[in-house]
């Protein structure tokens, strides 16, 4: 999931978000790293994201975590045509 999440911060202009704590060092499973949320198990259950200075398009692999059940991306410079991974 750490994979995932590291596209997802490319994506979105990561270098320049406001706070990207635990992001930009890669380090970890992702459940540390501002704004996202994991259950018991380890697995992201959750991304937010609000008026956190996101642009660009964010990729559809952020789907493929099977978990997953809250995505806010509110008040953010995103195209949310999500696009279709390769």
């Amino acid at each position: 999931q750490a994979t995932i999440l590291l596209e997802f911060y490319s994506a979105t202009g990561g270098d320049s978000w406001n706070d990207r704590s635990g992001w930009a060092s890669g380090q970890g499973d992702g459940c540390d790293w501002y704004g996202v949320e994991c259950d018991g198990g380890g697995n992201v259950v959750a991304i937010s994201m609000k008026n956190n200075g996101l642009t660009g398009t964010p990729p559809s692999t952020i789907y493929r975590l099977p978990e997953l059940t809250k995505l806010d991306l509110m008040a953010n410079a995103i195209d949310f045509r999500l696009v279709a991974s390769k």
